[in-house]
């Protein structure tokens, strides 16, 4: 009797140990669907507040790409308007051209400017970057500017030149020098 009823102790010991392993795994697939589903709460939870998210950056890049198209357009249109303005001023101002589209008018024709000879005027006037079909066919008189060298200007420019010269060269035998190596 004795042998039989530890065999039977033993087995119910087993048995209930089986048990306790079975609700174990129960409650531990239980916990882990649990866990699951909370996992996906949370998730859907964080999918949403990134959409969230996502959305309200997106909306305010777009307001900004919008304000900045406006800003843009508006700035464009001052700057023509400031343009028009400025370019009108100066063509009421300053006639840049006379009849003939091609010859230019004003303190800068170098085409009028008068020479000792003909061989000076055209070197010149290559060294200025005139090209040779551009130059002027209009009297000095016909521009409302005078022309950028006359006979006068260019001999009063001549004894400037001269006179600094000499005032240049008595510095340097005065032993005054100033800067720039001299």
């Amino acid at each position: 009797m004795g042998k039989s009823s530890t065999k039977e102790d033993r087995s119910t010991k087993r048995k209930s140990a089986e048990k306790l392993k079975i609700e174990k795994v129960k409650q531990s697939t239980e916990f882990k669907k649990e866990k699951s589903k909370k996992d996906k709460v949370k998730s859907e939870i964080k999918d949403k507040s990134k959409k969230d998210k996502k959305d309200k950056k997106d909306k305010k890049d777009k307001k900004d790409k919008k304000d900045k198209e406006v800003k843009d357009k508006k700035d464009k249109v001052k700057k023509e308007k400031k343009d028009k303005t400025t370019q009108e001023s100066l063509l009421a101002d300053h006639p840049t051209t006379t009849g003939n589209s091609n010859t230019p008018s004003g303190w800068n024709n170098w085409a009028a400017a008068e020479f000792d000879n003909d061989d000076r005027k055209q070197k010149f006037l290559r060294f200025m970057g005139v090209k040779p079909g551009a130059t002027s066919n209009n009297k000095q008189g016909a521009s409302p500017f005078a022309s950028a060298i006359t006979k006068e200007g260019a001999g009063q420019i001549h004894k400037e030149l001269e006179k600094q010269f000499g005032a240049g060269i008595d510095q340097r035998r005065q032993g005054m020098r100033g800067g720039l190596g001299f």
